[in-house]
């Protein structure tokens, strides 16, 4: 009697369990056939997190989709990575220009973070120069939303857009990327943001189709009295005063700005201050900038990131009441004029170095720099490989200089542990679902130590419906590449546990776009090389145009070949 009542039990537990445990993710991947998605489900099985990459999806799919009311962070793409279609010899563009199924968004009531792309785009060079397609957002779709991001991008911007933003009073967050701003005039309507602590703005110096331009009227920046950080990328226009009385961290790209940038020194509470200069810039007015404590100079290109392509020469100055705590130089080819500057930095405890070749240092800059060796506390992060023009090693002295160790750009002993639980759905129809699980792997390497501990659950849908830009979304791809070796994990556990060291650090970056995070006044950004997985093959000038390179030299390809071990990482919206 008592046997029967136990298995009674546990045929309602066996019957029973599929409710309980339904994933959400799953379920949604059955409805949407080769529609492509990313899908995270939380410790429930219900959706946290949503990317839609919309190339068919009727209005009753976003519907369906817009039901799902646990999303936090919903991502809506429209992506067509060449809009060119040739039929017979003519070119056809044919494409929606009006983003207008979202209009249930206020359906997601525990949403937070909201993205919007528009990427259509019309790239004829070898490498990365694209003209933008801009599309159009239907009225009211963003209106009262109680969202605390908000990421546009590629999207034509008017003043509806603008008072519909203006109504989103608990937002925190605002990127607007390759969105010109030529059609809004009024920007006092977004006074009613009064929480909003992060703005971008980052547009694109190859143009658009419409003719728009890159001008970002100060009005606009300047409304935003709470911001705490500001990115300010490829603006056409001149940046001659922030009136932000709460600006913590400053990131602007000077291609097309003056080089004097001492109206920064009217902001008291600045910290950190990132630069991306112009070959031969010379910011002499950096010495009147003393309360920044973290600063970054750096070459950037649009297509290659912070590359080690082709290390221009800059002056600047600093001064010895400089405040300045810590010095990242990345692709610029320094001399030993700038290492004079840098040494009457009295209260500079960490010297990062990337992307260099250090062609221009002769020997009494290389002396100069070798002399920190003495300074305590200190650290140099010399993140090159010896080319023979300099071999100075990375090194961190402690309080005392009897507690100094040289670390030959070798990490130091770090100890990971995570646990992700993540549900990852890509569509493809009549391909079977692959539950991947990789487990803890323990790597024990001389002189350094690495140990780390992962658990990851997959529910993977493998398509090839379309390859995405380059962009930092493109991690998903190489965690399925990593995953596809595990068979082989008994004969290479060594090759696996560095895989999943990577499959870490991936998605540890992976935090977005955003965009919003801000660093401590005392942290130290790594600049980032988004150059990594291209191929270079032309650099671009001062106006941002590209320029074909001839690799005439042995070792010019091997300092290529290895580019992505040289570069210094920045922190990430773009």
């Amino acid at each position: 009697m008592k046997l029967n009542s136990i298995l009674k039990t546990l045929s309602l537990f066996v019957i029973a369990s599929p409710l309980v445990y339904a994933d959400e993710c799953e379920e949604l991947s059955e409805y949407l056939k080769n529609t492509e998605i990313t899908c995270l489900s939380n410790t429930e099985g219900k959706i946290d997190e949503l990317e839609i990459n919309d190339q068919n999806l009727t209005k009753d799919d976003l519907e369906k989709i817009l039901s799902y009311d646990s999303i936090t962070n919903f991502s809506y793409i429209f992506n067509i990575e060449n809009v060119h279609i040739y039929e017979n010899g003519e070119v056809q563009e044919k494409m929606p220009d009006t983003i207008d199924k979202l209009t249930n968004l206020k359906n997601l009531k525990n949403l937070q973070q909201l993205n919007i792309h528009y990427l259509a785009s019309d790239n004829q060079c070898s490498t990365y120069c694209p003209i933008l397609y801009l599309g159009s957002i239907e009225k009211n779709i963003l209106k009262d939303l109680k969202i605390k991001s908000l990421q546009l991008e590629g999207i034509k911007m008017d003043q509806d857009i603008i008072r519909e933003i203006s109504s989103l009073t608990e937002l925190e967050s605002l990127s607007i990327n390759d969105s010109p701003l030529d059609n809004c005039s009024d920007f006092t309507p977004f006074s009613n943001l009064d929480k909003l602590t992060y703005l971008k703005i980052d547009l694109n110096p190859y143009g658009y189709k419409d003719d728009s331009s890159n001008v970002v009227p100060m009005e606009l920046v300047n409304t935003f009295k709470s911001l705490k950080e500001l990115v300010l990328i490829n603006l056409e226009n001149q940046v001659e005063s922030l009136d932000l009385p709460n600006l913590e961290k400053l990131t602007i790209d000077l291609a097309k700005q003056s080089d004097d940038i001492s109206y920064l020194a009217k902001l008291d509470k600045l910290s950190s201050l990132e630069l991306h200069v112009r070959p031969d810039s010379n910011i002499s007015s950096l010495e009147k900038v003393n309360q920044i404590k973290n600063l970054t100079l750096a070459y950037r290109t649009k297509s290659f990131g912070f590359s080690m392509y082709p290390n221009y020469k800059m002056d600047f100055k600093l001064s010895e009441e400089s405040q300045i705590q810590n010095l990242i130089i990345s692709a610029i080819d320094i001399s030993d004029e700038n290492v004079k500057e840098i040494m009457k930095l009295k209260n500079l405890n960490k010297l990062v170095l990337g992307s260099m070749y250090f062609y221009g240092i002769g020997d009494e800059g290389k002396k100069l720099l070798k002399s920190l060796e003495n300074r305590c506390p200190f650290e140099l992060e010399n993140n090159n490989r010896n080319n023979g023009n300099f071999d100075i090693k990375s090194f961190k002295n402690g309080p005392s200089c009897n507690e100094s160790t040289i670390t030959n750009d070798k990490p130091t002993t770090s100890v990971v542990n995570k646990t992700t639980d993540v549900t990852s759905t890509t569509i493809a129809e009549n391909e079977p679902t692959t539950t991947i699980t990789t487990t803890t792997t323990t790597t024990t390497e001389e002189p350094t130590t690495s140990t780390i501990t992962k658990t990851i659950t997959k529910v993977i849908k493998p398509t090839a419906i379309f390859d995405d830009e380059d962009n930092d979304d493109s991690d998903s791809d190489s965690d399925e590449d990593d995953n596809d070796d595990n068979d082989d994990s008994d004969n290479d556990s060594d090759d696996d546990s560095d895989e999943e060291e990577d499959d870490i650090d991936d998605e540890d970056n992976d935090t977005d776009d955003d965009d919003s995070d801000s660093d401590d006044d005392d942290n130290v950004e790594e600049v980032n090389d988004d150059s990594d997985e291209k191929d270079i093959d032309s650099v671009e000038d001062n106006n941002g145009n590209v320029q074909e390179v001839n690799d005439g030299s042995d070792e010019k390809a091997n300092n290529n070949e290895n580019e992505n071990e040289n570069d210094s990482d920045v922190e990430d919206n773009n």
